[in-house]
Formats: structure tokens, C-alpha cells, sequence
């Protein structure tokens, strides 16, 4: 997930942490299906284990140098479907015989 560049209105607040959800798209984020807690200072976050082939809603917030944090994020630009892996292993390529003695 990426974030938008963190804004604060007051002079010299800085990006402290930040914190990313992933729900099922409609869900309440009352128990979200990855939350990344609390991070460093970051506009993306990368997660996985997500169910395959699902609708999903991703939001984040972010916490100035003073300690307050942001609203979380609105709107569809957090959501996403995950893909279905279909790519099979590669082909083996070697196959030797064990004698047993």
C-alpha cells in the first residue's frame, strides 16, 4: 500500500510513525486482516498472507513529531483485489536413482 506524502500545517512537525489496515472491502477494520502496528516514519507498506481472489479496502494514518495522530485515509483509492497465484513450480529438471546397498 502507498500513502499520500505526509502534510502537516505546523511548522516543523516532521513524519514520526505511521500505521497501515487491510479489511475485506466493506468491512468495519474492527478486526482488519493485517494491520502493520506501528511503524517509522513511511508512505508504504507491503503485507501478505491476504486471501486470494478478494475484494480488499487498505488505509493508513500518520503521526507528527508531537505525537498526534492523523485521521485514517477515506475514499476507494485503498482498494484492491488479490490476485490468484496460477503459476505452477518449475519443471524438475534432474532426477537421479538411489541405490540402496
Amino acid at each position: 500500500l502507498n500513502g499520500s506524502s505526509f502534510n502537516d500545517s505546523d511548522p516543523g512537525d516532521t513524519h514520526a510513525s505511521s500505521q497501515f489496515q487491510v479489511d475485506i472491502q466493506g468491512g468495519s477494520f474492527a478486526s482488519p486482516v493485517a494491520d502493520s502496528g506501528v511503524l517509522e516514519a513511511t508512505t508504504s507498506w507491503t503485507t501478505s498472507g491476504l486471501v486470494p481472489a478478494t475484494a480488499h479496502s487498505g488505509r493508513v494514518r500518520y503521526r507528527d513529531s508531537q505525537g498526534n495522530w492523523s485521521a485514517w485515509s477515506q475514499g476507494s483509492g485503498g482498494n484492491f483485489t488479490t490476485l490468484v497465484d496460477s503459476t505452477p513450480p518449475s519443471d524438475v529438471v534432474n532426477l537421479h536413482r538411489i541405490d540402496k546397498e
